[in-house]
């Protein structure tokens, strides 16, 4: 920081380390002194200390307003960003992994809304007393667990 007397206000708290030094360093981007103070504590081990210490982004006490303004154009400007139109480069690794990543979305969305139609259905036919129902259900529910088994395993290659 750049006055040593002067005081520090926290601008934002956050869950980790990354958003924090994300958070400063669009700051510092727009010509605000901002650091972050309690990084090393928010994760050890790969557990969260969030419930302990959040992880703040501080700056000094006259930047506060200007910071508080950046981070509105900020967080306003990455609102307004299209995520699959951004371009990614031409590198066949990275287009291969965005195919994979948008395919894995959608196999998760669909085991999400599978599983609970497969309890539902399995629910009424038991209720009912239908085995056909409860075949349905059951074959539901093996699906959505197979694929969901799938999507866990390392892709091969």
């Amino acid at each position: 920081m750049s006055a040593e007397n002067e005081h520090t206000t926290v601008v934002a708290e956050t869950r980790t380390a990354f958003e924090a030094e994300t958070i400063a360093a669009a700051l510092r981007d727009r010509g605000i002194d901002a650091r972050v103070f309690d990084g090393a504590t928010s994760a050890a081990w790969g557990i969260s200390l969030t419930g302990i210490n959040s992880v703040k982004v501080v700056v000094l006490e006259h930047e506060v307003a200007a910071a508080k303004l950046a981070l509105e154009d900020i967080r306003v400007g990455s609102a307004s960003i299209d995520w699959d139109q951004v371009d990614l480069g031409s590198d066949p690794a990275v287009q291969r992994l965005t195919q994979v990543s948008r395919s894995r979305r959608w196999v998760w969305t669909l085991i999400v809304l599978l599983v609970p139609a497969a309890f539902i259905v399995l629910t009424i036919g038991v209720d009912r007393g239908d085995q056909i129902l409860k075949i349905i259900g059951g074959v539901l529910l093996a699906a959505a667990l197979v694929m969901g088994a799938a999507q866990m395993m390392p892709d091969r290659e």
